[in-house]
């Protein structure tokens, strides 16, 4: 996993290069300072940055730029055991990422992004497969199954599921079904939302 998929290049900052003294007109393309590389980072750079990633997970997934982190890098993060984190937040923050990942370019103003912004009052129910999923509900767990079924759902109590996975959105009744089935039971006999 490289480090680019990890962080946006936005995320680093980059100081100015300062113009030389007295060169006034100079065309010159100012030089950048000795202590940025543009190098790519080594394989040591990159384990020190995902190890720090994954020793500071809930840091990390609580930032304001974990939403714009790639895809495939949420993916691997989402399937590290070693990313130490409760799974609860680690759903929560993948809520936070598909809403800004669904979010029409400058569509909502940055504070959002930080806070999860946005808000449900569009979301219409489509009963016409009597389920009780909202048809946008419907597209994003298509287009986001991969990543949602990377959640350790068993891992979360039965109010956590209650509470947060039930009204996502992201999981149909006949998953929340099963979770709850899971949960409650004194077995806890696999079930097909945990065997993908």
């Amino acid at each position: 996993m490289a480090l680019t998929l990890l962080l946006p290049p936005t995320s680093i900052p980059v100081p100015k290069p300062v113009a030389a003294a007295g060169g006034g007109g100079d065309n010159k393309e100012p030089t950048k300072p000795p202590s940025v590389s543009t190098a790519p980072p080594d394989a040591a750079e990159l384990r020190m940055a995902r190890d720090y990633i994954f020793t500071h997970a809930a840091e990390c997934i609580q930032h304001k730029l974990f939403s714009r982190i790639s895809r495939a890098a949420l993916k691997e993060l989402l399937k590290a055991d070693a990313f130490a984190v409760n799974e609860l937040a680690l759903f929560e923050a993948l809520v936070k990422w598909i809403d800004v990942a669904e979010r029409p370019p400058g569509g909502q103003d940055a504070k959002d992004d930080a806070d999860g912004g946005g808000d449900d009052q569009d979301r219409k129910i489509d009963r016409r497969g009597g389920g009780g999923v909202a048809a946008a509900d419907e597209i994003k767990i298509a287009k986001y199954g991969e990543l949602i079924s990377l959640i350790r759902f068993p891992l979360m109590s039965l109010n956590e599921v209650s509470r947060s996975v039930a009204s996502s959105g992201l999981v149909t009744p006949v998953q929340l079904l099963e979770m709850y089935s899971y949960l409650g039971s004194d077995s806890r006999t696999k079930t097909s939302f945990n065997s993908t």
